[in-house]
């Protein structure tokens, strides 16, 4: 069996089993969602907010040494609400690490991101939006209560368990963005995963695996990274984009 062939086999489990962590912890989120909703608080479970506002206020209010979070969906005008919230407890010494679905934004909020060094984080398959609190504690979406959006405190150790076991997937498979004052092409955040892999030597099938996109779209995704970079070779684009922006 060829290192390529056990490279695709790694990489098809790690996603696979992502997948099955996020499954696991939207079936236990959902089961509390139910039994908020015929009026019994389970043990462990705090609304802590009702609407965005609210939310956003409990959040900051929250001093945890360490926080994990996770980004299936993200906007300019949701990183611009949470800026002054974030900034807050970054001066007050949390230690902050979030995971951005790369295709859950666009260029203009990855631009954001960049320029806000409080914000920047990886980006990886983050299926579920979801916060750990110092490892204890998990803040997720709460059923909708009163015609508006909730979020909930969790620490039932089930649910703690869940969090941390999708944490420890989706991890290893994100890729950081490049540090706020690197300069390079404006590529989206899929284009820089490609140049990731491009720099560990990995071809179009093990990254279409990895990614969970098509050969066809490596090829075409590799195609505007050379342009954008102006490498005539795979190689080059990946060493020139991947060590610089990725490794340092």
């Amino acid at each position: 069996m060829s290192l390529g062939h056990v490279t695709d086999v790694l990489s098809v489990r790690q996603h696979r089993a992502t997948l099955d962590a996020t499954g696991t912890l939207m079936r236990l989120q959902f089961r509390v969602h139910e039994s908020i909703r015929s009026g019994r608080r389970p043990y462990g479970v705090d609304i802590i907010g009702l609407g965005l506002p609210a939310i956003r206020r409990a959040l900051g209010r929250h001093t945890p040494k360490w926080s994990q979070s996770l980004y299936p969906d993200t906007s300019v005008e949701i990183l611009q609400a949470s800026l002054h919230y974030d900034l807050m407890k970054s001066r007050r010494g949390e230690r902050m690490e979030s995971v951005y679905n790369p295709d859950g934004f666009d260029s203009e909020a990855e631009r954001f991101i960049l320029e806000h060094p409080v914000l920047c984080g990886r980006t990886g398959p983050a299926l579920l939006q979801m916060k750990v609190y110092d490892r204890r504690a998990v803040v997720l979406e709460g059923p909708e209560l009163a015609g508006d959006r909730s979020a909930m405190l969790v620490t039932r150790s089930e649910v703690v368990w869940a969090a941390l076991q999708l944490l420890r997937y989706v991890f290893p498979l994100a890729h950081p963005l490049p540090p706020q004052g690197q300069t390079g092409p404006s590529l989206t955040a899929r284009q820089r995963q490609v140049v990731a892999m491009l720099a560990d030597g990995l071809g179009d099938d093990v990254i279409a695996k990895r990614m969970q996109i098509s050969v066809r779209t490596v090829r075409s995704e590799v195609a505007v990274v050379l342009q954008a970079v102006g490498a005539t070779s795979r190689f080059g684009a990946g060493y020139r984009l991947g060590r610089q922006l990725y490794r340092q």
